[in-house]
């Protein structure tokens, strides 16, 4: 992407404690990823290296079932781009 030269793009944000893995996930996303054109792709959603959810142009869907926080959490979306 291209302004991975001036990642990483951290920010500490205090948020609710969602225990459900679709509206955490739906939450920390919006307004942060980008928008993409196409079909395929997905973001899939990672708190604290557990997979918690996949965002899709279709919607968000569970990983698991329930969302377990730590102290101190750390949360990151990893791209998978449409494979053909």
């Amino acid at each position: 992407m291209g302004d991975d030269c001036d990642a990483p793009h951290e920010k500490t944000i205090t948020i609710a404690s969602f225990t459900n893995p679709e509206s955490l996930a739906r939450e920390m996303s919006l307004n942060y990823l980008p928008n993409i054109a196409g079909v395929g792709h997905s973001w899939i959603c990672v708190l604290n290296d557990v997979q918690i959810a996949e965002i899709t142009t279709k919607g968000i869907s569970s990983l698991v079932k329930e969302v377990v926080f730590k102290n101190t959490n750390q949360i990151h979306f990893v791209y998978k781009s449409a494979t053909y």
